[in-house]
């Protein structure tokens, strides 16, 4: 499958579906398009705002029965722009044959929505505000400040200023 070039000055800013890409590798990006959602093109580097990460139960249950794979599970948010140097701290997976959630690669806890997503070099990383099912704050987020990431700046954020976290407590 061709790799679509990203068209960043017409989906900055704009509610968009990210969802990793099986066939050609990349992330592809998906925004509504005439009350559709359409793929507008596929990155490797991207932030995403305000995600809540949805699955989709049927096509979940389907991969497991048939398998083979189906896009049925995206995160949801507010397409920033490409990636910088900085990072978030959180690694973030999803295998519809272990689990039916988002889940923190190095502790297997439930993440359901977060403030900013990262992808970069085709990874899926999360900030430490990820939130599980039951709306608590993982305690494994609860990091001394020495052990506290860099900050990402985010420009642009809804038209307005910059925004960053770590968020205030």
């Amino acid at each position: 499958m061709p790799i679509k070039p990203m068209p960043w000055a017409d989906w900055t800013g704009a509610t968009v579906r990210i969802y990793r890409n099986l066939n050609n590798g990349t992330m592809s990006v998906q925004g509504q398009v005439n009350k559709t959602w359409k793929v507008v093109g596929h990155v490797t580097n991207a932030v995403v705002c305000d995600v809540a990460f949805k699955i989709q139960e049927g096509g979940r249950q389907r991969v497991i029965r048939d398998r083979r794979k189906n896009v049925h599970a995206w995160g949801q948010g507010i397409l920033m722009g490409q990636a910088s140097d900085d990072h978030c701290p959180i690694a973030l997976g999803y295998d519809p044959y272990e689990d039916g959630s988002f889940l923190d690669k190095e502790t297997g806890l439930t993440i359901e929505k977060a403030r900013i997503l990262v992808v970069r070099n085709n990874l899926v990383y999360v900030s430490p505000d990820a939130i599980d099912p039951a709306g608590h704050q993982n305690s494994i987020y609860k990091r001394p400040v020495a052990d506290q990431p860099r900050v990402i700046s985010i420009t642009r954020l809804r038209g307005s200023g910059a925004a960053a976290w770590p968020l205030a407590a």
